[in-house]
């Protein structure tokens, strides 16, 4: 959204690009997780449902990565997500984890790969859905940049998601707030590992200030948490 060869596509290949995205999405999440053997991405140690199990993990994550750190805005996110949680698909699918156009593969406008998968679940396809958008929000609004003038903006992604594979994305905001919390962890871990090594210094509280924690700042200001 910045610069680069994406930003110089014409606008038609940018929205190529961002639809082929969301197709992607949608043939991901109708996989057989189960068929493919990947049942080992459940986690049941942590929970009896999958949302449950990645509420616990980033729990876990964010005890260990702030080391006794009380982070302003994990806490009461963590706090409102359990208390909001919605219903659990009947079926698990296949949720990539980091997926987004930056870690796609493309030749022009058409995706080759997918990659990155190191964040994979078994859970709610609105997970993929909702952390695509936050990631887009943090590339523009969090970057002070326009989204690009091919790509979709949220409305139009989630309905061209629901259109395409015919899943309702009633609960997708409560992902986004998920999402937020996630990102907002790994970058907690991110700030300490910087310090760690010298890379900042260690007054620096990029543990908080930083642009993915102030959007979601943003968003629990929004539903009336802070």
């Amino acid at each position: 959204t910045a610069q680069g060869w994406v930003k110089e596509l014409p606008e038609a290949d940018q929205r190529r690009m961002w639809d082929g995205y969301l197709d992607i999405l949608v043939d991901i999440h109708s996989l057989d997780p189960m068929k493919l053997g990947l049942d080992f991405l459940a986690k049941p140690e942590l929970g009896p449902t999958p949302l449950d199990q990645e509420l616990a993990y980033y729990e876990n994550f964010y005890r260990w990565a702030s080391d006794g750190d009380i982070h302003p805005c994990v806490e009461p996110a963590l706090e409102w997500l359990h208390a909001n949680k919605p219903p659990q698909p009947r079926t698990l699918s296949l949720v990539w984890g980091d997926g987004r156009v930056g870690n796609m593969i493309f030749d022009g406008p058409k995706c080759l790969a997918v990659i990155d998968w190191e964040m994979a679940r078994l859970g709610d396809p609105m997970m993929d859905l909702a952390w695509g958008l936050f990631l887009t929000r943090y590339h523009t609004e969090g970057s002070g940049v326009p989204n690009l003038p091919g790509f979709r903006d949220r409305e139009a992604t989630i309905a061209y998601y629901e259109q395409k594979s015919g899943r309702s994305a009633e609960h997708v905001a409560y992902y986004e707030i998920l999402a937020g919390m996630r990102f907002s962890v790994i970058l907690i871990r991110l700030a300490k590992q910087l310090k760690h090594y010298e890379a900042l210094p260690q007054e620096v509280n990029f543990e908080v200030e930083n642009p993915v924690s102030m959007l979601h700042r943003k968003q629990l200001e929004a539903l009336g948490v802070l």
